[in-house]
C-alpha cells in the first residue's frame, strides 16, 4: 500500500496482538498490560538468582530493578502500556501484583516467555479490566490465588495456552468475575497438579460467581484436563463452580480427578444454565482416587432460578466413580430434568457402596428415560448402611404426567439400612414401582418397601 507524504500514520495504539507496537515476542518486552489515564503502583520481585529486569512505563521511560521485592509507582499518569522483562535483561520478574490504581488497568496483553512463580492477587480488584488476551502463560510451581478475583468488568479471559509444570494453586482465581462471557483454561500437558503452594491449601471458590451478572451466562471451556491432588491430604474443591451462570455452549467434559482424595462438596451449588431446553456438558468425568471417598451435595440447588433454564439436562455420560462409597445428597434440591448417561455410570465394584442418603431427594422435575436407567452393574457390591431415608423423596414431583420418567432400576442394589423411611415418598414415575433384584440383608431394620400410595401420593 502506497502512503503519500500527506497521509496520516495509522493509529496502532488500540490494535490487539502482534501488530501492536512493542507487543510480546514480536517486540522488546514480554509481559505487558494496558492502563488508562492514572497512576499505577506495582509490586515486583526478580526470579531466584536473577540479575534484574526492566520496567518500561507508559511514557517510554525505563527503570531497571535489581533488588528484592520492590514497590514501584508509575512516573506518569498517561494512558498506555506498562511493559516488564526486556528481552536483553539478565534476569526476569516472576512475582507480580498491581498494588494501587487497580481501577486504571484495562487489559492483559501478553504473559511473555518466562516462567511465572507467583501471581497471587496480581490483578485482584482491577474493576475496569475487560480482557485477558490469548498468549502463552508459562509457569513452574505457580501460585495463581485470587489472580483475577473481583475483576467485575472482565468479559473475556483466554488461558487456553496455559503451560504450568509441577504444581499450581487456583484458589479464588476468578472469583466474582460476574461479567465474564468467555473463559477458557487448558494446560499444555492436560494436567493441573493442585499442590501445597501458597497460604491456601484448598482450591475452593476458584470460579465462584463467574458470569452470574450476564443474562445469557458465560461460555466456560475447561475440558480434557486432569486435576491431580499432589498433597498428602484431601484437596478441597468446595464451591468450585458455585453460582456460575453457564452458557449452554460451555464444555466441562473429560475432566478427571486423581491422587489421594478430593472433597467435592457443593461443587455446583446454585450454578445455573439460563437457556431453556438446554444442557450442560460434564460428560466423561473420572474420579481416579487411590482411596475410598464420599462427598455431599454436588448439585445442591442447581438451576434454582425458576424464571429461566426450564427443562435443563446435564450430560454425565461416561462418568466413572472409581472407589466411591456414597452419593449423599448429590442431587438434593435441584432443578434438573434429565441426568443423561445414568446407564453408563461405572465404579470400582471391589469397594462397598454404602450411602444414598437424600441422594436424589427433591430432584423436582426428574425424568429417567426407559433406555437410560441405572445399570445393575453400577449397584453391584452395594450394601446401604445406616440411615438411607429420602433417597428419591419428591423426585419428579413437579413434572407433568407427560414428562415423568421411569422408576429407577435398582436391580443389584444391596440394603442393610436402619431406615428407608420416605425413600420414595411423594416421588412420581410413569412405570410401576419395582424392587426386583434388591437384596435385603439381615439386621436391615426399617426396610419396609414403600407402597404405591407412598410413591405416587402426589397424584392421589
Amino acid at each position: 500500500m502506497f502512503m503519500g507524504l500527506g497521509m496520516p500514520i495509522p493509529d496502532l495504539s488500540n490494535k490487539p496482538g502482534p501488530g501492536r507496537p512493542g507487543w510480546g515476542p514480536a517486540g522488546s518486552y514480554d509481559f505487558q498490560f494496558e492502563v488508562s489515564q492514572g497512576q499505577v503502583g506495582i509490586t515486583v520481585l526478580p526470579n531466584t538468582g536473577g540479575q534484574g529486569f526492566t520496567v518500561k512505563w507508559q511514557n517510554e521511560t525505563e527503570q531497571f530493578i535489581n533488588a528484592g521485592t520492590t514497590n514501584l509507582q508509575s512516573p506518569t499518569t498517561d494512558a498506555g502500556i506498562i511493559s516488564i522483562n526486556k528481552k536483553t535483561d539478565p534476569g526476569f520478574c516472576d512475582d507480580f501484583a498491581v498494588a494501587s490504581g487497580q481501577q486504571f488497568v484495562t487489559k492483559v496483553i501478553s504473559w511473555g516467555s518466562n516462567p511465572w512463580n507467583r501471581l497471587v492477587s496480581a490483578f485482584k480488584n482491577c474493576v475496569n479490566l475487560t480482557s485477558v488476551e490469548k498468549t502463552k502463560l508459562y509457569g513452574v510451581n505457580t501460585m495463581m490465588e485470587s489472580t483475577f478475583e473481583q475483576c467485575s468488568s472482565l468479559v473475556s479471559a483466554d488461558l487456553s495456552e496455559l503451560n504450568v509444570s509441577n504444581n499450581i494453586s487456583i484458589y479464588r482465581m476468578f472469583k466474582d468475575c460476574t461479567a465474564l462471557q468467555f473463559l477458557s483454561i487448558k494446560n499444555a500437558n492436560s494436567k493441573l497438579n493442585l499442590g501445597t503452594l501458597g497460604t491456601a491449601q484448598s482450591q475452593i471458590e476458584a470460579f465462584m460467581n463467574v458470569g452470574s451478572g450476564v443474562s445469557t451466562g458465560c461460555e466456560v471451556i475447561i475440558k480434557d484436563t486432569e486435576f491431580v491432588n499432589a498433597r498428602t491430604s484431601a484437596t478441597v474443591l468446595l464451591d468450585l463452580f458455585r453460582n456460575v451462570r453457564f452458557k449452554d455452549t460451555s464444555d466441562l467434559s473429560g475432566l478427571s480427578f486423581s491422587g489421594l482424595a478430593f472433597d467435592y462438596g457443593l461443587l455446583f451449588q446454585y450454578a445455573h444454565v439460563p437457556q431453556d431446553n438446554s444442557f450442560l456438558n460434564i460428560s466423561n468425568w473420572s474420579f481416579n482416587h487411590t482411596n475410598e471417598w464420599s462427598s455431599q451435595s454436588l448439585f445442591f440447588r442447581f438451576n434454582d432460578d425458576a424464571a429461566s433454564g426450564v427443562n435443563t439436562d446435564i450430560d454425565t455420560t461416561g462418568w466413572n466413580f472409581g472407589k466411591v462409597t456414597g452419593l449423599s445428597q448429590w442431587f438434593y434440591y435441584c432443578n434438573i430434568r434429565t441426568i443423561r448417561g445414568l446407564s453408563t455410570w461405572t465404579r470400582d465394584n471391589s469397594v462397598l457402596f454404602v450411602n444414598l442418603f437424600r441422594a436424589f431427594n427433591r430432584w423436582f422435575n426428574a425424568k429417567i428415560p426407559a433406555n437410560d436407567n441405572f445399570s445393575s452393574s453400577f449397584w453391584a457390591n452395594s450394601r446401604l448402611a445406616g440411615n438411607q431415608a429420602e433417597m428419591f423423596f419428591y423426585a419428579g414431583n413437579t413434572s407433568s404426567d407427560a414428562e415423568t420418567g421411569s422408576f429407577p432400576n435398582l436391580n443389584g442394589l444391596g440394603v442393610n439400612a436402619t431406615s428407608l423411611i420416605d425413600a420414595f415418598r411423594l416421588s412420581k414415575w410413569n412405570t410401576p414401582v419395582d424392587f426386583t433384584g434388591v437384596n435385603q440383608y439381615t439386621g436391615a431394620g426399617q426396610v419396609a418397601k414403600p407402597t404405591a400410595k407412598d410413591c405416587f401420593k402426589a397424584l392421589m
